[in-house]
């Protein structure tokens, strides 16, 4: 958190400020009494009532030193900057000196004029004129952009896609300002969201990279391969329907239609969407009672679906509530064959969390996918920045197994 020269007195009078807590915007009051910061409350906030608990404590620290420049709190670090930054707006509505109230305004009337006079400025970009998009992975997913080129001019930055928080994003929407007005993606990324600015950054620089390829006449069209899927249709139409359960062949249908029509697809992701689908659908068909399963009593595992509920802890760097994460866990011939049904029982902030732990990222594999192409939960990496859901769904794929386990295969042990 920035320092800032605190004024030496306030003029008395009750003031209310904004700033941005962890879940979006929030409101104090300050009371001014002798020129002093008497007291501090806090009337709106989305924060949630332990964070807030939390970050309260800094409250009387403002008080007892007359200024905001204190440490915030750990375990409730955002709201904590949310209640500084709102008391500062406050108190900037009570500075004494007409001279500070000048320089403001003047500060303000500038950054105003800098902002207005964006478009107009004249830039350098070496590349042709044309709406470029750009795709990196921010703090809970994917941000995209699109970058609008004119007269070697950065014009706009459009954010057409992202998964990631509105108080983190709100604030990382800074790294747009500061590329506009230099016209160059060598800026800082924004101190308090860090992730969710590198990643509108690195669309940036990468919509950047389309320009550069149109300027050298390469084509843009993505290079899809096709390949795998090609063969996983050609597996699938060898099946033959009367060996199958009726359920689980209709789901297959519907699969190998998407995977047909993925096959026309511009970009890589669906491609790899219709095929991880595509045989799951497969891994999940059942034959028809055949009588001959008498060969698969030596199996460890009993088929079947379970139903399976663990916690998600926080780990020490982790702001959220231990919550309980329930999914369906499919097991087939001593193998995990899919993972379905993922959800949390805690807050909605935690679902951008479990999305991204579940399906991965666009340089980071999901959970599931890796757990289903080894049939068991070994050696998992973890989706980054979503690393107590990740451990969570392998807790979850442990206990069903667990619960899958022959009697016999238990009592041998």
């Amino acid at each position: 958190m920035a320092q800032v020269e605190d004024a030496s007195g306030y003029k008395d009078g009750t003031y209310y400020g904004t700033g941005t807590g962890f879940g979006g915007t929030l409101k104090v009051q300050v009371d001014i009494s002798g020129g002093k910061i008497a007291a501090i409350q806090i009337l709106e906030n989305n924060d949630g009532s332990e964070y807030i608990s939390k970050a309260s404590s800094i409250i009387n620290a403002i008080i007892s030193n007359q200024s905001t420049n204190v440490d915030t709190v750990s375990g409730a670090t955002y709201s904590s900057v949310g209640i500084i930054q709102a008391v500062r707006d406050a108190l900037s509505q009570a500075v004494v000196s007409s001279t500070d109230s000048s320089s403001q305004s003047s500060n303000t009337s500038q950054s105003d004029k800098n902002d207005s006079t964006t478009d107009t400025i004249t830039g350098t970009v070496p590349y042709k004129e044309g709406i470029y998009y750009g795709t990196a992975e921010g703090y809970s997913g994917d941000v995209s952009v699109a970058v609008v080129i004119q007269e070697h001019t950065l014009k706009a930055i459009l954010v057409t896609d992202n998964s990631d928080d509105e108080a983190f994003f709100n604030r990382a929407m800074d790294v747009v300002k500061n590329v506009m007005k230099k016209q160059s993606t060598d800026v800082d990324t924004v101190s308090g969201a860090t992730y969710s600015s590198k990643g509108l950054l690195n669309a940036i620089k990468n919509a950047l990279k389309q320009a550069e390829k149109a300027t050298n006449g390469e084509s843009l069209d993505e290079k899809v391969d096709t390949a795998k899927l090609t063969e996983a249709i050609e597996n699938v139409n060898k099946l033959e329907e009367s060996e199958y359960t009726e359920a689980t062949w209709a789901v297959l249908k519907v699969r190998l239609q998407e995977a047909k029509e993925a096959m026309e697809a511009k970009e890589q992701a669906a491609v790899n969407k219709a095929l991880d689908n595509l045989n799951q659908a497969v891994t999940l068909l059942e034959k028809k009672d055949s009588g001959d399963n008498e060969d698969k009593d030596d199996r460890v595992y009993i088929d079947g679906t379970y139903t399976v509920t663990v916690p998600c802890e926080p780990d020490e760097d982790e702001d959220f509530e231990t919550y309980n994460l329930t999914m369906n866990v499919t097991i087939r011939d001593d193998k995990i064959v899919a993972i379905t049904d993922i959800y949390g029982d805690g807050s909605s902030t935690n679902d951008s969390y479990i999305k991204k732990a579940t399906n991965g990222t666009s340089s980071k594999e999901g959970v599931i996918s890796q757990i289903v192409n080894k049939g068991l939960p070994e050696e998992i990496d973890a989706v980054s920045r979503a690393t107590c859901s990740s451990n969570a769904i392998v807790a979850g794929c442990e206990k069903a197994l667990e619960e899958a386990k022959r009697p016999e295969k238990t009592e041998a042990e």
